[in-house]
């Protein structure tokens, strides 16, 4: 594995502000982007970059949880009104933006959402 599962947990973390309930969507987002890594001798930043979209591709799942659940579709604190729908929309904008910083490092992401290939064969 190219992709430090524990790197991907701590953000996660940032993202969600908790951790626990969803190790095995890390988890299994973690492999899922290990698995599409078509880029050999990946550099640092490479790899930090790898480990955002984990981490963004597990927030966008555990929110997509939350929504199936039947959760509450908003809540209010003070002034601020938060609907699920936009944190929904919000958390796959961060995946997307993610997505699009691993140009060049994955294999086709027909899987993630999207049909061209981020990869060329030389």
């Amino acid at each position: 594995m190219n992709i430090n599962i524990g790197d991907v947990e701590t953000k996660f973390a940032a993202l969600s502000g908790e951790l626990n309930q969803w190790t095995d969507i890390v988890r299994e987002a973690t492999c899922d982007v290990d698995s599409r890594i078509c880029a050999d001798n990946l550099g640092e930043d490479d790899i930090f970059r790898l480990e955002s979209l984990a981490a963004a591709l597990a927030f966008y799942r555990s929110r997509l949880v939350l929504s199936a659940r039947g959760g509450a579709e908003s809540f209010q604190a003070g002034q601020v009104s938060i609907k699920l729908k936009d944190g929904i929309e919000a958390a796959y904008s961060l995946y997307s933006s993610a997505l699009i910083a691993c140009n060049g490092l994955l294999y086709d992401n027909f899987v993630f959402g999207r049909m061209e290939s981020f990869c060329t064969e030389i």
